[in-house]
């Protein structure tokens, strides 16, 4: 069978057809194909190469195909290699004078990265919406959080004291740039390519304007040799995932470590996790292990079509072939992962006073001590030296509260020292933090409130 034209004398190679067909794939995009096909006829139409009648016709056919798909009741022909070449066969067993007419003023080329636009900008608007619910679920756990305190880690060792707020926040801005960055994703998805033929236009007098209004495509590709070769908007729209995915990662590692019993600061509801089929006793945060997983395959699918990409010459190359696996796998990974965070991390339970003690421990407030030491008059560099001399001397202790006045003494007679040890607590100290972005409550406050008007703001 000769699918192209008549330039092949040769049947081809069943191989050939097995290895290269990606109808097993591209079949998603089935109603897309549809789509675009009525707005290039209606088009076609508008333009005179259809008359009227013709037009309704065809237009017709295609409609009765699309509602086959939708009811399942089309077999796709692996011989027939795409979607495309499938959707057409269908018109033309319907239609075949009709159906011959229907390739007029467009390529395979320009039409398949059209339908693949259309399908990011969808899951893209479906990621923005999941994405915007999570923000919202993660705004609601920091409201919920301000009376709790816990350590603050830099390189794993215990830092500073923080409101759990506070963490909670930090996700929240992580997860807002990821929002922002689909945004900005949607916006290079959002040309048209459809009109720029093989690879550099028709001598068809056809409107592109008009498509893409049918389309809803805001922007047209002004040259046609980019608008079948472009595939910036797939790397960017995987690049999008991936960070998102990371951000997931992130959060999930820190969960897996927080809910073993080593550290026991969290408590995971019983319905995400699962127990051994050889040790009675445990609770595995499973979960999150394949949430944490699902980012590498994620990730590794932005850098197979940056390695796809990286050397092709222009324009049209059949490797494009595979930017849809890739570009559906990266979204249904995603889209799953962002749907069973938001359910899971509700359910979460922070243990007050484990993360209390903890956030105390390991002379947590030395560096306020430090700075109280430099607001009294006695400059950073030495006051942290003063500090560091007791630390060393107490290590033991893990705590300024455990060290005795005499003892204290020997190391130092600096009498603010004695003063700060004697009267300070972890909230006050917390509530010290008033600097933007800082850990106080004042300052959460604020950062919820802006948080929430910012995310309503957010738009595609």
């Amino acid at each position: 069978m000769k699918k192209w034209s008549g330039r092949f004398k040769k049947k081809l190679s069943k191989s050939f057809i097995k290895y290269t067909m990606s109808i097993t794939v591209d079949k998603r995009l089935a109603l897309i194909d549809i789509i675009c096909n009525i707005a290039h006829c209606n088009m076609l139409g508008k333009i005179g190469i259809l008359n009227k009648k013709e037009k309704h016709k065809i237009v017709g056919i295609l409609k009765r195909i699309f509602k086959k798909i939708k009811n399942k009741e089309i077999k796709w022909r692996k011989e027939l290699e795409d979607i495309h070449l499938n959707i057409e066969k269908q018109v033309i067993k319907k239609n075949k004078k009709l159906g011959l007419k229907l390739r007029t003023a467009r390529s395979r080329n320009d039409l398949s990265t059209t339908e693949l636009r259309i399908w990011v900008k969808n899951k893209i608007r479906k990621i923005f919406r999941k994405l915007k619910a999570l923000v919202e679920i993660i705004i609601k756990l920091s409201s919920k959080s301000k009376k709790i305190i816990m350590p603050s880690l830099t390189h794993f060792q215990i830092a500073q004291p923080i409101i759990l707020s506070h963490y909670w926040l930090c996700y929240k801005n992580m997860f807002y740039r990821d929002i922002v960055r689909f945004k900005n994703s949607y916006k290079l998805a959002d040309y048209m390519s459809l009109g720029s033929g093989a690879v550099s236009g028709t001598s068809f007098k056809i409107d592109r304007i008009y498509l893409s209004k049918k389309l809803r495509f805001r922007k047209i590709s002004s040259n046609s040799i980019d608008g079948v070769s472009d595939r910036d908007y797939v790397i960017d729209f995987c690049f999008s995932c991936s960070m998102c995915m990371l951000h997931i990662s992130r959060l999930c590692e820190e969960i897996v470590i927080f809910s073993s019993k080593l550290i026991d600061f969290i408590s995971i509801d019983e319905r995400y996790c699962s127990g051994s089929s050889m040790m009675p006793q445990k609770k595995n945060p499973d979960i999150f292990e394949v949430m944490r997983s699902k980012a590498g395959i994620v990730i590794s699918g932005l850098i197979s079509i940056i390695v796809i990409m990286k050397g092709l010459p222009l324009s049209y190359n059949k490797d494009y072939q595979e930017d849809k696996q890739i570009c559906f796998n990266t979204a249904d990974n995603l889209v799953k992962s962002v749907e069973i965070l938001s359910k899971v991390i509700e359910k979460i339970k922070f243990k007050k006073n484990k993360l209390k003690r903890a956030s105390e421990k390991d002379f947590s407030a030395a560096t306020d001590l430090a700075e109280y030491l430099t607001k009294k008059g006695i400059p950073y560099m030495k006051s942290h030296k003063i500090v560091s001399r007791i630390v060393s001397k107490f290590i033991k202790k893990g705590n300024f509260r455990e060290i005795n006045k005499r003892d204290l003494k020997k190391v130092t007679s600096n009498k603010y020292v004695i003063q700060f040890i004697r009267n300070y607590n972890t909230y006050n100290i917390i509530n010290k933090k008033t600097s933007i972005g800082g850990t106080s409550i004042r300052q959460i406050k604020k950062e919820i409130k802006r948080s929430k008007k910012e995310l309503k703001k957010l738009t595609i």
